[in-house]
């Protein structure tokens, strides 16, 4: 009998052990650099401005990078990866989302909830106007920035 109970309380720690990754796993933070573009100091400075900004206004802003999709569409991509990652703030998942992919050199913007108002669809023209250039000239910081 002592076995027995032995035994269940080791499948039950066994079996919480193995949630905790899980729920470690789904806080990716405000910065993802997969493409490793950022050195560790422009990647902790601009965890912390998209951390400020976040906050300040109430609405989640992200940078993504990867180093390849596989050949799937960026803009496909970034339409679901900030959800299925828990991105947005509040109710109505607030959010303005960069995705880069290195190996098409695409990028796309993702908006929800009041990111879909704050970000026109000129706001973003004109985002892309600044950035790209700069992302031309590896200035990645700079670009995110």
């Amino acid at each position: 009998m002592n076995k027995k109970i032995i035994a269940l309380l080791f499948a039950v720690l066994l079996c919480v052990a193995s949630i905790i990754p899980v729920f470690a796993t789904s806080d990716y933070g405000y910065v993802i650099d997969e493409a490793q573009l950022l050195s560790e100091s422009e990647f902790e400075e601009l965890t912390d401005l998209c951390s400020e900004i976040s906050k300040r206004q109430k609405m989640d802003v992200v940078v993504a990078t990867v180093s390849t999709l596989d050949g799937e569409d960026v803009v496909k991509v970034a339409d679901c990866f900030f959800e299925e990652l828990g991105y947005g703030y509040g109710d109505n998942k607030d959010g303005v989302y960069l995705l880069i992919d290195m190996d098409s050199r695409g990028w796309a913007i993702e908006r929800t909830g009041f990111g879909e108002q704050a970000f026109t669809d000129a706001g973003i023209d004109y985002m892309a106007e600044q950035f790209k250039p700069l992302l031309g000239d590896e200035e990645y910081y700079k670009a995110f920035e």
